[in-house]
């Protein structure tokens, strides 16, 4: 293997051994004291210069319009200043080799724009400079928008959260997606930006969020904003400031097999409908475990929801149904220990259905329908260790729930069933 045509010189020592397969290579050489950095291809009769330049960011652009549906691989050997946004046509592969050295975004905008259908970035670092952009043009590190079937895996990003709020919420995201359809993120890990680690909005429908971990973002986790039938499986968000898990005027979505510990709330549903929360793990959130607000037709089964509101103030739940919430099914559920009730249906939420659920050790009690604006809610069939269910709604129907502890079936209310 063999560099033609740079500067007289032959490649850095250890191209030769590089064996990642890559129709275009960027990497950092020193001639002469001073540091370059190189775009190659690969050609008939070797590696074949593309650009050179002392800007990685200028080289690397050069090296992705060069690629033509092709992969370009980064080499870092060390970490790379970038001050200007990457972008990734169409079809074309943006890859580097880990996580030990990084392209720390020093401008505004994107680190990363994924401008093309088919496109795909893995396998980087990507480093918000503290301070970076200004007022109303606060970075992400990818953004895509009006895109279908890309991919993004294996990324570590960290935003910048000592700087304010820019008011948007398509900027100061680890992956902000506009309008991107069919497509997934997947294995990354996002940190410490001012807004989200993930953002799915306007129409980014039929896209699979699995196995990131969204940790330490001032806002959400994970969002998923205005769209629909996505996937959100498998993944691990701790200690966001708001929520886990939003789902926001979101429909048909699956959220499940997720861990959402030691956020505010752990998973929220808020003026949404048709969505599935199933299987989650949502414990130690100083607010709800999971909050269903405003919301229809909702599914919430399979969670465990334990030791909620951990700041003790007494009014928070395992699970909360609130502010015309109507038409939810919540089954099969765990909630244990949380700092009011296991589950909670309040303000004008109507026609839902509480049941197999198991509750035990919750401060105020196991399930309450809490106001007489609550209308024919059905309580069925729970195993309650605090004891009967408590309500003041209207038309309730409660029947079957079990305490094990006075080995009693309690709390009936309403016609018995068929």
């Amino acid at each position: 293997m063999t560099l033609q045509d740079f500067r007289g010189q032959g490649p850095p020592a250890d191209i030769g051994t590089f064996q990642l397969p890559c129709s275009v290579l960027v990497f950092q050489h020193v001639f002469s004291g001073t540091t370059y950095f190189c775009a190659v291809r690969s050609g008939a009769q070797g590696w074949v210069l593309i650009d050179y330049g002392a800007n990685p960011a200028t080289v690397t652009n050069s090296a992705l319009s060069e690629a033509t549906a092709h992969d370009v691989t980064l080499l870092l050997r060390e970490n790379w200043t970038i001050t200007a946004t990457l972008s990734v046509p169409v079809g074309v592969h943006l890859k580097g080799v880990g996580w030990r050295y990084s392209l720390n975004y020093n401008a505004g905008g994107n680190c990363i724009t994924i401008a093309g259908d088919n496109a795909k970035v893995s396998d980087l670092k990507i480093v918000v400079v503290a301070g970076a952009g200004g007022a109303g043009t606060r970075p992400n590190c990818i953004y895509a928008a009006n895109r279908t079937n890309l991919e993004v895996r294996s990324v570590w990003l960290v935003g910048d959260s000592t700087v304010g709020d820019d008011g948007s919420e398509v900027r100061q995201c680890s992956i902000a997606f506009e309008t991107v359809t069919y497509s997934g993120v997947h294995d990354c890990r996002m940190e410490s930006n001012r807004r989200h680690g993930i953002t799915l909005q306007t129409a980014s429908d039929s896209n699979t969020v699995s196995g990131n971990t969204c940790n330490g973002n001032i806002q959400h986790g994970i969002t998923v904003l205005s769209s629909s039938s996505n996937t959100v499986f498998g993944n691990t968000c701790i200690g966001n400031i708001y929520s886990g898990i939003l789902l926001y005027v979101a429909y048909n979505n699956t959220v499940s097999g997720n861990t959402c510990n030691g956020n505010a709330w752990g998973i929220a549903v808020q003026d949404s409908s048709s969505n599935t929360v199933s299987g989650n793990t949502c414990n130690g959130n100083t607010r709800h475990g999971i909050t269903v607000i405003s919301s229809s037709s909702n599914t919430v089964s399979g969670n465990t929801c334990n030791d909620n509101d951990v700041n003790n103030t007494g009014t928070y739940d395992g699970i909360n149904l609130v502010n015309g919430s109507s038409g939810n099914i919540v089954s099969h559920n765990t909630c244990k220990n949380n700092d009011r009730w296991g589950v909670m249906v309040d303000n004008d939420s109507d026609y839902n259905k509480v049941h197999g659920n198991y509750t035990g050790g919750n401060t105020s009690g196991s399930i309450r329908v809490n106001s007489a604006d609550c209308n024919s809610n059905q309580i069925e069939w729970n195993t309650v260790e605090e004891g009967a269910p408590s309500d003041a709604g209207t038309t309730t129907r409660s029947y079957g729930n079990y305490d094990p502890s006075a080995n009693a079936f309690v709390g009936d209310v309403g016609a018995a069933p068929f």
